[in-house]
């Protein structure tokens, strides 16, 4: 008998990715206690709340311990290799199929939409299934060793990504902002958009 965890539907999962990020597409500054960012967004938390709203949330140990404790209101999964992790009002995996495993039972009447809120592990890990990137983007270059993934974006030809939405904004430090989704374009919109063969 086959177990419903390894069944079709529990792969799918859509996955969406949010994360802030400046020119040269770095995260922040990794440290003992977790993640740091080297700017202050004001808008981006209640920004997070708005997209996010109580969908699960999936991030590796650092980025957990960077916020100091679960989000309320929903799933939090802390993806770790460190097997004797733990902490109270999350669950932890070991690797992406338990992370699945989880949201196939915690989403038992449909397919969840869970997001992927780092560190650059998790995004790497996961991008090549996410359906959309919610990112902000700071308009310079700060100093830091987390990089978020490479990812082809645009708006025509045989890109991977395209531009949905972009919402221009300007900090008090004088430099601006974006908020912007990015939505993978699907197999036949890539196949419209290849020159036709004469």
């Amino acid at each position: 008998m086959q177990d419903s965890n390894d069944s079709p539907s529990a792969q799918r999962v859509r996955w969406m990715l949010i994360a802030t990020t400046d020119r040269s597409r770095l995260l922040g500054i990794v440290e003992a206690v977790g993640l740091r960012l080297p700017w202050c967004v004001s808008d981006d938390t209640s920004g997070f709340r708005r997209v996010t709203g109580t969908c699960p949330v999936v991030m590796g140990r650092r980025t957990y311990m960077s916020l100091g404790g679960p989000l309320p209101g929903r799933l939090n999964l802390v993806l770790t290799r460190r097997r004797g992790f733990a902490s109270e009002g999350v669950v932890v995996a070991h690797d992406a199929a338990a992370v699945r495993q989880v949201l196939h039972r915690d989403g038992a009447c449909g397919p969840p939409d869970a997001f992927l809120v780092g560190g650059a592990v998790v995004f790497g890990q996961f991008l090549p299934e996410a359906r959309q990137l919610h990112l902000t983007e700071a308009g310079r270059t700060f100093d830091g060793n987390c990089i978020f993934a490479r990812f082809a974006r645009g708006g025509s030809g045989r890109v991977g990504w395209r531009q949905a939405e972009r919402e221009r904004r300007f900090l008090d430090q004088g430099f601006e902002y974006s908020f912007v989704r990015y939505e993978r374009r699907r197999t036949e919109e890539l196949q419209g958009s290849r020159s036709p063969a004469y």
